[in-house]
């Protein structure tokens, strides 16, 4: 085996080899966890390490029926189902399955409201990460990989902390009002 190999360069670290097999249409992933798990970081990650020319990654907040003032006014969070458009989170990961393109809403955290559409690109992998990827039966079947993100709560409630007062422009007692009414 060892002379089958003489010769033979190994590919850059940061190079990915083309997958081995061919799905026939994009390879559907989802990460999902609580909120502060880390799915936005591995999805980079994963993004980093596969190419984002071979990704296409959406993130599900950009999903959400309601604004941050809307939420508020409502006194409801992102966590609730009906805070989230599920129906066109799952039109959308269908079409993208089938290889097609979707115009999907953007959802902005650094001021908490909505951008612009954007097209969505159905690419080799779909890296799908959010809190609802796994809420319906519908949703659930159109994935090939699911992973379910689940620190331990005093290390997600930390990360949570960080990332909401240091990217999301909120106050640490307002993150710690909001861990403390999503307990329920």
């Amino acid at each position: 085996a060892a002379s089958s190999t003489a010769g033979t360069k190994a590919p850059p670290m940061n190079r990915v080899t083309p997958l081995p097999f061919r799905a026939g249409r994009p390879i559907m992933l989802c990460l999902v966890g609580d909120s502060g798990a880390g799915k936005s970081t591995l999805s980079n990650g994963c993004v980093e390490i596969l190419g984002p020319d071979r990704v296409t990654d959406i993130c599900l907040d950009d999903y959400h029926s309601l604004d941050r003032a809307g939420r508020k006014e409502r006194d409801i969070t992102a966590l609730h189902p009906g805070c989230n458009h599920l129906d066109l989170i799952a039109q959308h990961m269908r079409l993208l399955r089938q290889g097609q393109r979707v115009f999907k809403p953007v959802y902005d955290h650094s001021n908490g409201t909505f951008g612009p559409p954007e097209f969505g690109l159905p690419r080799d992998i779909v890296l799908v990460h959010g809190l609802h990827a796994l809420y319906t039966a519908g949703l659930r079947q159109l994935w090939d990989l699911a992973v379910f993100l689940d620190p331990s709560p005093e290390l997600r409630i930390d990360w949570k902390i960080n990332r909401d007062t240091s990217k999301r422009g909120y106050a640490r007692q307002a993150v710690l009002k909001q861990i403390e009414g999503r307990r329920h």
